[in-house]
């Protein structure tokens, strides 16, 4: 796979950069391949962008895990495979505080929107990748905190098109 680019542990900005300068030396099919536990969400959906950004169709595989802000890379994928011992983790966006920084009601409330404008975003990207109106993703998958999928559920929920 000579037009593949791996992107593998945390999801941060140097992942985002290092992606771009890669996806900028590429001028043909792009296959993209995701083991990843997940991270910042907002650089996942600037990745999500450059992906959408290409002219050519991408392939996105899942090989190993593909957890939380990871799924956000898998379903910018024309075609969304995954291996079979593969699986996918879902759980609703969440922001941490530092234990030893004092936050203000505005902070809070900032963080709140914040988070709030994050989950509708996530809502809308899965709902756009498969058809799964918000109520039903909301309740399927962010009524645990964590929702583990296995390849044949992404198949059945169109979270991906194919089984290698």
């Amino acid at each position: 796979m000579d037009n593949s680019i791996i992107l593998k542990g945390s999801i941060d900005s140097n992942m985002l950069f290092d992606f771009r300068e890669k996806l900028s030396s590429i001028n043909s099919i792009i296959t993209v391949i995701i083991h990843s536990t997940g991270g910042d969400l907002d650089c996942a959906f600037s990745i999500y962008d450059l992906i959408k950004e290409c002219k050519e169709n991408v392939t996105t595989i899942i090989l190993g895990k593909c957890c939380s802000a990871a799924l956000v890379l898998f379903l910018a994928g024309n075609i969304r495979k995954m291996y079979k011992n593969s699986f996918v983790l879902i759980h609703e966006p969440f922001v941490t505080f530092p234990d030893d920084k004092p936050f203000t009601l505005s902070d809070i409330v900032y963080e709140y929107e914040r988070l709030y404008w994050r989950k509708e975003k996530l809502l809308n990207l899965i709902q756009e990748s498969t058809n799964i109106s918000k109520e039903e993703i909301t309740k399927k998958f962010f009524s645990a905190p964590n929702t583990i999928l296995t390849a044949e559920d992404c198949i059945k929920y169109s979270l991906a098109t194919n089984i290698i």
